[in-house]
């Protein structure tokens, strides 16, 4: 068998011309140069594009970083900028090297006001309403440091727990302020009594209501809503009340009307000579001429004087009442030194007499002023606490001005001018309740002129008991 041998074909490599191979290294050389070239270059980050200042601060910013070839160059960078001190826009330049490499970035600068405007409140900060619709605005204040009043451009929103203010300065600092609302209704309704509190009615004579009005912060007018009881009997002689009670959402008032039923011989042409401040030394020439017309008076005393001045008063008919131990106008700081000062004298009266006084007449009386320099109010409370207990207090509605006008050192003739104003004071359709002192010499002189000139005119004289009308005066404090 012949065997033929394969020939192997060898290929001939081809040879690159030396062109080719220029061409080959320059753009391989061209390409190590331009990546050395890009990767030579610093990399440089601002953290920012922008940034803010304010006026007054100082330019620092530290929010960047520098790096080549992996090593930080952060602290080769150096910063210049045109930064002043006033409201503009300002460049920040960032520059670094790495050897004939350079990169520059620019961070822009704002020069701005960054103090927020202040709101003040006038008024309570914080209020109570019914509603919040029934806010009347009390006033604000709106001043920025650069543009001065900005009140105008206050933005207020209401909601049922706050009244917001808010507002913005040119430089868009902002600031906003609350004033608290809590809604409720804490004040109770007002009625209003429409002629006195107290009435006298004549026996058997039917009472007529001289009417009330209610009203209601909230609810407004609530007359309507009044309810009216009494327990009035007109054919009996007494004291009785008519109460009126309202109510809004919350509060309930109560006010009260006393009527007093009397007969006539009670009300038309008596008069109640009223002594206050004693015994004094013209107590005893005063009950001797009591004595000799056959007339009962009523003594508020105090704790001056003589017993035996009291208990003649007491032996010889007359009443006796307590007007307070010392007449210190002191007594009225609080309701506890009032009522020290009262027993005082009621333990007087108790231990002279044997028996209580119930028939009390205040300093000054019910209506004084002196006492809210002491205590606001006290007169208020005072009135209610007697009766309380068990006191009735008796006010006037005649005088004679023996501690008042007629008292003037230029009054040279101080006699006429007591009989003077007793006699313009007292009226024969009403009850006369007469304030005299018999600690004053010119009221005792000229009290028998009093007691002729009142008996020639048809009126009749008495001591105040349970069955007398209390005179009450309008309480001031």
């Amino acid at each position: 068998m012949r065997i033929v041998k394969k020939k192997r074909i060898v290929k001939k490599k081809r040879k690159l011309s030396f062109a080719t191979k220029v061409f080959l290294s320059f753009t391989v050389f061209t390409l190590i140069l331009i990546f050395t070239c890009l990767f030579s270059y610093p990399k440089l980050e601002l953290h920012d594009e922008e940034i803010t200042l304010d006026k007054s601060d100082d330019f620092f910013y530290d929010n960047y970083k520098a790096m080549v070839w992996g090593k930080d160059i952060t602290n080769d960078v150096t910063i210049t900028t045109n930064l002043k001190k006033e409201y503009g826009t300002y460049d920040a330049t960032f520059t670094v090297f790495n050897g004939p490499f350079k990169t520059v970035k620019n961070l822009k600068v704002k020069v701005v006001d960054k103090e927020s405007p202040v709101i003040t409140l006038e008024g309570d900060n914080e209020v109570k309403l019914c509603k919040i619709e029934d806010y009347k605005e009390a006033g604000y204040k709106a001043i920025d440091n650069i543009d001065g009043d900005i009140t105008n451009n206050v933005t207020v929103t209401k909601t049922n727990d706050y009244i917001y203010y808010s507002v913005k300065d040119s430089f868009g600092n902002e600031t906003s302020i609350g004033r608290k609302v809590n809604i409720e209704d804490d004040d109770a309704p007002t009625i209003n009594l429409k002629g006195s509190r107290e009435v006298y009615l004549p026996l058997n004579t039917n009472y007529e209501e001289p009417g009330y009005t209610a009203t209601d912060n909230c609810l407004g007018d609530i007359t309507d809503k009044v309810e009216v009881t009494n327990d009035i009997d007109n054919t009996k002689t007494g004291t009785y009340t008519v109460t009126y009670k309202v109510s809004d959402n919350k509060n309930e008032t109560v006010v009260k009307r006393t009527v007093y039923v009397v007969s006539d011989s009670n009300t038309k042409g008596v008069i109640y000579l009223t002594f206050d401040d004693g015994p004094g030394a013209y107590t005893n020439q005063i009950l001797d001429i009591l004595k000799k017309y056959d007339i009962k008076a009523t003594f508020f005393v105090t704790n001056g004087g003589s017993d035996d001045d009291i208990l003649r008063e007491y032996n010889e008919g007359h009443t006796i009442g307590l007007h307070t131990a010392t007449h210190n106008y002191d007594i009225y700081k609080s309701v506890d030194t009032y009522f020290k000062d009262l027993n005082k004298v009621q333990d007087r009266v108790t231990r002279i007499t044997g028996t209580r006084a119930k028939y009390i007449r205040f300093p000054g009386g019910s209506s004084n002023t002196i006492s809210r320099s002491r205590c606001k109010g006290i007169m208020t409370v005072l009135t209610g606490k007697v009766k309380e207990e068990g006191y009735r207090y008796y006010d006037w509605n005649s005088l004679v001005e023996d501690a008042g006008a007629c008292a003037s050192r230029k009054v040279t003739d101080k006699n006429a001018c007591v009989l003077k104003y007793f006699k313009d004071t007292i009226s024969y359709n009403k009850i006369n309740v007469v304030l005299l002192h018999d600690i004053k010499s010119y009221t005792a002189n000229s009290l028998e002129n009093m007691i002729l000139y009142a008996k020639n005119q048809g009126y009749i004289f008495k001591a105040i008991d349970d069955n007398t009308p209390e005179i009450h005066q309008h309480i001031n404090n």
